[in-house]
């Protein structure tokens, strides 16, 4: 029961970090 939710929970966390990333610092590139 480990595998999914931790992958689950990285991703949420990437895909979160990601966002105020990309709200604090826009991409110059796009």
């Amino acid at each position: 029961s480990i595998g999914p939710e931790m992958f689950e929970g990285e991703a949420l966390g990437l895909s979160l970090m990601y966002e105020t990333k990309s709200i604090r610092v826009p991409r110059p590139f796009k």
